[in-house]
């Protein structure tokens, strides 16, 4: 990280980096010879700062309207519901691994290890598909993901089979970090680059709320079932929690529905629709 510090460089005054939040702002050029722009500036002739006025309402946002926006309240719901998860049950992967299903520290161990591969997975390989699909239906396909495996998830311990539970955990990681490595692009395409810093860190307390409130509550259900006479390999005190936690997601999963749709979701929506496949 200091290594990268050292490289970095300040932009340049009123610079803009290119994205659909951006395309439309007034973005000041240097111009010292007849430039023609994107078909929109006429012809400049004398070197001068000329302002090329462009208008698109995603950059119109003010921190503060960002912030207080209905859009910006649904997608931190959204985000929380898709990290709950991750925080509140994969810290429990070992003991599942062991508890439940018998296997040795060692295989739990190494099960432990693959699933972060399945981590970083999910980040490239969702923030890469992002840029085609658009952001919200990329989390609505995580979130879809996660609804369907964590309904599953009850008939998978009760039945011991163990390759499945590895298939769905590993899946549900990778859905976790693919939430991380949306966010901010979808947070920039929705509010403009100039307020992705401070939005990005005002969702992020999801996390920190995803992290303590859900492990506080998992902890208080755990240990409450395990007093009333549950074993550790007994799946239900793991089930009851997940009851909780599909709640959560169903709810992140109904706000997301009610995200206005950037313009890659759009684009994305009409060239699989099938009337596109007519032309």
């Amino acid at each position: 990280m200091t290594v990268s510090a050292f490289v970095l460089r300040t932009p340049p005054p009123n610079y803009l980096v290119k994205t659909p939040a951006t395309v439309g702002t007034e973005i000041t050029l240097k111009c010292v010879s007849t430039v023609i722009v994107n078909s929109i500036s006429p012809s400049v002739t004398s070197p001068e700062d000329t302002t090329i006025p462009l208008t698109v309402e995603d950059d119109e946002w003010t921190l503060m309207e960002a912030l207080a926006s209905k859009d910006f309240r649904l997608i931190y719901v959204t985000f929380l519901s898709n990290i709950v998860f991750g925080l509140v049950l994969l810290s429990r992967m070992h003991g599942m691994v062991t508890d439940i299903f018998g296997q040795s520290p060692e295989a739990a161990t190494i099960a432990v290890s693959i699933n972060g591969g399945f981590n970083l997975a999910g980040r490239l390989l969702f923030s890469i598909s992002s840029d085609y699909v658009g952001r919200k239906n990329c989390y609505v396909i995580i979130l879809t993901t996660q609804l369907i495996i964590l309904i599953a998830f009850c008939f998978i311990t009760w039945s011991r089979t163990y390759w499945a539970f590895l298939l769905t955990m590993w899946t549900l990681t990778a859905c976790y970090g693919a939430g991380f490595s949306v966010i901010p692009a979808f947070l920039c395409d929705k509010f403009g680059p100039r307020n992705i810093g401070a939005c990005h860190g005002v969702i992020l307390t999801a996390w920190s709320i995803a992290g303590v409130v859900g492990g506080l509550v998992f902890a208080a259900v755990f240990n409450s079932l395990l007093s009333s006479g549950y074993e550790l390999s007994d799946p239900f005190p793991y089930n009851v929690n997940v009851w909780w936690i599909l709640a959560v997601v169903v709810i992140g999963w109904l706000c997301l529905i009610f995200v206005k749709p950037t313009k890659k979701d759009v684009n994305f929506i009409k060239m699989i629709s099938p009337s596109s496949w007519l032309k």
